[in-house]
């Protein structure tokens, strides 16, 4: 073989492998990136390809928040029915659900209504809280809609906010995880 053959058959994968992680990036698929990224790595095109550092951040976003939608994948309906259950609910309860339906994109007004937020929680469907939470995704996010939930939120902790509700804390948890990746991206959307 002649060098330049054999250059051009390097320039021919590393083609493939800036396709395969294109594709990936495009689909946002965890799966499908980390094959990408493997196959670049065992080729040792990783140097050589300016993608491959997107990629692995993509992947890495994409695993923080499937780590931070892990607590809301586990989230039964005795988690939200306690949440429903209050009339009156704690000043605490009603600025968690407050902070999150506004970061999902409700009007703060609508989300301190309480019967409103009543309303919310008993969707079913494609439009149920824990659905929507699962398909936020922190890097659209509305600037002003990522600034009013970190208010509300101001001043309470998990241990706070477990103290008064278990259930209200882990979306505590899951709406804080979300704004701070919100900004850490700098992407939202103002």
């Amino acid at each position: 073989m002649t060098e330049t053959h054999e250059q051009t058959e390097e320039e021919i994968q590393i083609g493939a492998a800036v396709t395969m992680l294109a594709r990936a990036m495009t689909n946002g698929d965890r799966s499908e990136l980390e094959k990408a990224i493997q196959h670049t790595q065992s080729h040792a095109f990783d140097h050589k390809i300016p993608e491959f550092s997107q990629a692995v951040a993509m992947l890495e976003k994409i695993r923080k928040l499937e780590q931070h939608n892990v607590d809301i994948q586990v989230l039964d309906k005795g988690t939200l029915s306690e949440i429903k259950s209050f009339k009156h609910p704690p000043v605490v309860v009603k600025a968690v659900m407050a902070a999150m339906l506004v970061l999902l994109g409700h009007p703060k007004e609508e989300a301190e209504n309480w019967r409103l937020v009543g309303a919310v929680v008993r969707r079913t469907g494609k439009s149920s809280l824990k659905r929507r939470c699962l398909e936020f995704d922190p890097g659209v996010a509305d600037k002003s809609s990522v600034c009013t939930s970190k208010e509300l939120l101001q001043g309470l902790t998990v241990e706070s906010v477990t103290a008064v509700s278990k259930g209200a804390a882990t979306l505590f948890s899951w709406t804080s995880n979300m704004i701070k990746e919100a900004e850490m991206h700098g992407t939202a959307k103002g």
